[in-house]
């Protein structure tokens, strides 16, 4: 960024660290709004560092008074109610719409802090909630006659507790640090896997409310105030959209932007907009877990805005309240045309399950038999689950899992398990999971599925573990097959920490009947017993071998491993670093985190792996570029220009 486009003085883009409010204030703030007869607090879920996620709902003294009535008739409205017989015998229910509507305080959502460094955010969104619980403008008794309004005001404590502490060392720089979760996660990528507890929180209170739309504000470092002059941005988005959107969901989110946009001009700020989103700006079109795409899909409207936050390109309260004037007019908005919102929303996902019974795909079939991994089949039906989509079970013409597209969250189910070129993140092959489509079947198998009884599963079957072919009193020393799965190396890095003797196999071998595969784990046992102990409650399945087998592959030990964390894998590239860590633990392997500084110090003579996540190679060899916008004036770098 050129230095004359500075506008402002850089100390007022954003106060210093200790100004900004931290966790702790947050929860001061929120426990005064409690004191309000507007307003019920909830907890609904923990970070990694057990910080609370906080839900503020807020409505008028008489809803707050009948939560539960509201949220039951929320989800009366929002869809019909189908049950599944057989894939060509489906049952719909339709609610009483109309009288549902008449009854209810429609609930809507405004959510925030999916990146931690993105810092107004909070502070908007509490000011938003001071004025819902305290105003008696004609506005505020408007909207809660109308709608309850949930607000999240930090859905990632801990990323934001991290921007702040690396914001007291350098304050001018973006905080990069901040920008995941406390792994550095992008959490803003994971409301399709939910593999997060912050984004599993957030998904849980949109399953429980049944909201009717959301907004979801966000700052940029990129093009506002930068390569463009304008300053804040709101929908339309720009084309190409994914063609599961429904027209109806985006002309919704066009008159929202249309909305936040006319307030900000009434306020004076130089908007970034496009009546048609012909400014090129930000797209709906990849499946990459992003919030508002996401719920869009779900059928539920979702409004982000985009404020500038590069130093000198506006100041700290208008950062904040061109957040608070969107909300303000978002909910302006809904409480105005309520019955266009629900009505809408409910018409697309009715025409989803109408679609879905005319989709030539039918259903997608999971195979439950001869599974590589049953554990991850049992993660994928779980993460089906936490989006509420309806799974059953059938017997015949072998056990499988049947996911009907006949179902109002018919577009979900179309994103997480159709591999197309713009959804390269699909599940089965992310996971391993064996998933079939019902129009790829054999005749044979199409008919018998289309005819058999299908039960609904509620939750996921626990995997019964064990050792296959044990003996009643196991002796003190025995060879066991381990499946090479997640679970398996899991039990594995387990044994090799108790001193076990373990090998890899290099060729398939027999035993009993059964061919175990290459990459198969032979575990020899010292102590009886301990395999039995170790496998309980895990759901994995291993197999007692004979003495005196015979088999080629390599023993094997407990790695010393070195993760490489530093530069050209720190800052903007943390999110790679997130991904493997996050693998390493779960997979029970454990690790030093090492930088170039000990690298230039020869501690790789230590270990037996140097783990390098993706990141930018130039960066790792010759330190941080200077041609990248974030890595040079006005921004502070963290610390000194570092060199290999």
């Amino acid at each position: 960024m050129d230095q004359r486009k500075h506008l402002i003085p850089l100390e007022h883009t954003q106060p210093p660290a200790n100004q900004l409010i931290d966790y702790g204030k947050m929860e001061e703030i929120i426990s005064q709004l409690a004191n309000s007869p507007r307003v019920k607090v909830f907890v609904e879920g923990q970070s990694h560092a057990n910080r609370k996620i906080y839900l503020i709902a807020i409505g008028d003294p008489q809803a707050m008074s009948c939560l539960d009535y509201h949220k039951t008739l929320s989800k009366q409205i929002y869809a019909p109610i189908v049950s599944h017989k057989t894939l060509e015998n489906v049952e719909i229910t339709e609610p009483d719409l109309r009288n549902s509507l008449s009854k209810l305080k429609v609930p809507v959502i405004i959510h925030c802090e999916t990146f931690g460094f993105e810092a107004s955010h909070t502070e908007a969104i509490l000011k938003v909630a001071e004025i819902l619980a305290t105003s008696d403008d004609p506005w505020v008794k408007k909207v809660l006659e109308k709608l309850i309004v949930l607000l999240v005001p930090m859905m990632n404590p801990d990323g934001r507790t991290l921007a702040i502490e690396q914001w007291k060392k350098y304050p001018y720089c973006p905080g990069w640090a901040g920008v995941g979760n406390l792994y550095g996660f992008l959490l803003n990528r994971d409301f399709h896997r939910l593999s997060q507890p912050e984004t599993q929180t957030v998904h849980k209170i949109f399953n429980e409310w049944k909201p009717v739309a959301s907004i979801d504000t966000h700052e940029d470092v990129v093009i506002l105030g930068v390569s463009k002059p304008e300053l804040c941005w709101a929908p339309p988005f720009a084309k190409p959209y994914y063609p599961e959107l429904d027209a109806r969901i985006i002309s919704l989110i066009d008159l929202l932007g249309k909305a936040i946009v006319e307030e900000w001009r009434n306020k004076g700020y130089n908007v970034l907009y496009h009546p048609t989103g012909e400014h090129g700006f930000l797209g709906l079109f990849m499946l990459d877990g992003r919030y508002d795409l996401h719920f869009d899909l779900h059928g539920v409207p979702v409004v982000i805005t985009e404020s500038a936050r590069t130093l000198g390109t506006q100041t700290w309260e208008d950062r904040i309240e061109q957040k608070v004037s969107a909300c303000i007019a978002f909910l302006r908005e809904i409480a105005e045309n309520t019955e266009t919102f629900v009505e809408t929303a409910y018409r697309v996902r009715r025409d989803n399950l109408i679609q879905g019974l005319e989709d030539g795909l039918r259903a997608f079939i999971i195979p439950i038999i001869d599974q590589e991994d049953p554990a991850s089949l049992n993660e994928l039906i779980d993460i089906l689950f936490m989006h509420e989509i309806m799974v059953y079970k059938a017997n015949e013409p072998y056990p499988a899992y049947i996911i009907p597209l006949s179902q109002p969250e018919r577009p979900i189910i179309r994103a997480l398990l159709l591999s197309e070129k713009w959804n390269i993140w699909a599940l089965p092959y992310a996971m391993g999971v064996n998933v079939l489509r019902f129009d790829a079947l054999p005749e044979e198998q199409k008919e018998a599925f289309m005819k058999t009884n299908l039960i609904r599963v509620l939750k996921t079957e626990h995997l019964v573990g064990g050792v296959i072919g044990e003996e009643k009193l196991p002796t003190a020393e025995a060879s066991y097959a381990v499946p090479y799965t997640n679970l398996g190396i899991t039990l594995i890095n387990k044994l090799l920490s108790l001193g076990q003797q373990i090998y890899w196999i290099s060729k398939p071998f027999n035993a009993n009947g059964k061919i175990f595969k290459e990459g198969t784990f032979i575990v020899n046992v010292n102590l009886p017993g301990l395999m039995n102990e170790i496998l309980r409650d895990k759901g994995l399945q291993v197999y007692r071998l004979p003495s005196n087998i015979v088999f080629e592959g390599y023993k094997i030990r407990f790695p010393r491993i070195a993760l490489y964390i530093g530069q050209g894998v720190d800052e903007r590239n943390i999110v790679y670093k997130a991904d493997t860590s996050w693998a390493l633990e779960k997979l029970g392997f454990t690790y030093v985190s090492i930088t170039e500084n000990e690298i230039k110090n020869r501690v790789l003579r230590y270990f037996d792996v140097l783990v390098v996540p993706g990141g930018d190679a130039r960066e790792i060899l010759k330190g941080w570029s200077d041609e990248i916008q974030w890595n040079k004036y006005p921004w502070q770098l963290p610390g000194e220009k570092k060199r290999t």
